[in-house]
């Protein structure tokens, strides 16, 4: 089967308010399972370290330097031209945020990252999708080619061993990030598709870098291919 009827056959099971990707952690092993019915296993680079989930009877995994999760190619998950969709995810950093450097090639962590394959070097390029932090901020991203900035930049209010839910929506028309089932940041306009290839997306690293590790836990990793109402994110973060 070829990679575009791939694409489709994921399009046409995705059903409204259902995960792409849902990782739970339930069982860590080098594979994390993808437990929304589609398959998209995630493969996991280094240790195993499950970790406690943010409620009761849940799971996470534990990722540091050199540690991280590669799921498929991102056009699998979103489409050659992904136009909307939603990211969301627990996270509980060890560090403390606002410890972090500011420099260009310095501070950055990287919790979700989709985008076309780049010899780019730092998370600033075209057709790009993903949550970031950098310094003491937290960045939310979906770019095709008429801008390389993010959408939202706030100060990171992720706290050193505390758990934070966040996620981001987006549509033609608008983009949003929620932290804790609130917006925290929107913007609205007229927005190109983002165009997505054979990279894989990455949880806890920069996919194109190699870079930028996560060192913290993170827990209930899903990826839509709409964007979500705020409902919706509201009770993934109860």
């Amino acid at each position: 089967m070829s990679s575009m009827l791939m694409v489709v056959a994921t399009c046409v099971l995705a059903q409204p308010g259902a995960p792409l990707v849902h990782l739970t952690f339930d069982s860590v092993t080098p594979y994390v399972a993808d437990v929304s019915g589609h398959n998209f296993h995630a493969l996991l680079h280094g240790p195993p370290r499950p970790a406690d989930g943010p409620r009761a009877g849940t799971r996470a995994l534990a990722l540091s330097e050199g540690t991280w999760l590669e799921l498929p190619e991102a056009r699998l998950l979103l489409g050659e031209k992904c136009e909307r969709g939603s990211l969301a995810l627990w996270v509980r950093p060890d560090l403390n945020p606002a410890g972090l450097a500011t420099g260009t090639w310095e501070g950055w962590v990287m919790l979700v990252y989709l985008q076309k394959r780049s010899g780019n070097g730092l998370p600033d390029g075209y057709n790009e999708i993903g949550l970031a932090l950098h310094g003491p901020q937290l960045r939310a991203k979906v770019v095709a080619g008429e801008d390389t900035g993010p959408f939202a930049t706030v100060p990171c209010p992720l706290k050193q061993g505390q758990w934070t839910h966040l996620a981001m929506t987006w549509t033609p028309e608008r983009r949003c990030l929620y932290v804790d089932g609130r917006i925290a940041a929107e913007s609205k306009g007229q927005f190109q598709a983002t165009a997505l290839d054979d990279f894989p997306a990455e949880v806890g690293r920069h996919p194109s870098s190699g870079k930028w590790f996560l060192a913290g836990a993170v827990a209930d990793v899903r990826i839509y291919a709409d964007a979500l109402s705020e409902a919706e994110v509201a009770a993934l973060a109860e």
